[in-house]
C-alpha cells in the first residue's frame, strides 16, 4: 500500500476501514561529550573533537526524514548539523536540568552529598519525576 496502513475499526458489530499513513519515528542520540565520556551529569557541552567524523560516518544509514526536531543543547545542535539536518528546537525534548549536579562527576556528588544521591538511586518515583528534584532532596537551588 505504499506508505499507508490499514487499519480495521470495529464499532457496533460493523467493520470499516480507515487508510492512515505510516508514521516513522526514528531518535538519534547526540555524539559522545566530555560528561558522557567521564560519567558525569551533563551541563550544555560541545561534541568531542573526535565525535563530528563518528557522526558523520552514520549520515548516510538515516532515513530521509519530512521533520527533524532535536534538543536546544548546543550537543544536540552540533550533532545534527554533522548529519547535515535542518531541526527545529523542540524544548520538550530538553536534557533533564541537573542543577547543581550539572557538569559534576558521579563520586565527587557521592562525597559531597551521600543522603541526596542515596534519595536519587533509591526513589522509583523519582526517575519520572526529576524537575520536581527540590521536592524530594531539600535543595535551595538544584
Amino acid at each position: 500500500m505504499n506508505g499507508q496502513v490499514a487499519i480495521s475499526v470495529f464499532s457496533q458489530g460493523f467493520s470499516r476501514h480507515i487508510l492512515a499513513k505510516a508514521t516513522r519515528l526514528t531518535l538519534v542520540c547526540h555524539g559522545t561529550t566530555s560528561a558522557t565520556r567521564s560519567g558525569a551529569f551533563p551541563l550544555d557541552e560541545a561534541l568531542e573533537p573526535g565525535e563530528f567524523q563518528r557522526v558523520q560516518n552514520i549520515a548516510g544509514q538515516l532515513r530521509r526524514a519530512h521533520r527533524v526536531f532535536r534538543g536546544p543543547e548546543l550537543r544536540t545542535q552540533q550533532t545534527v548539523e554533522t548529519l547535515a539536518l535542518e531541526a527545529s528546537v523542540e524544548m520538550m525534548l530538553a536534557d533533564i536540568d541537573y542543577g547543581r549536579w550539572a557538569g559534576r562527576g558521579f563520586a565527587d556528588i557521592h562525597a559531597d552529598e551521600v543522603e541526596n544521591i542515596a534519595i536519587w538511586l533509591s526513589d522509583p518515583d523519582l526517575g519520572s519525576a526529576w524537575r520536581r528534584i527540590p521536592d524530594h532532596i531539600s535543595c535551595t537551588h538544584c
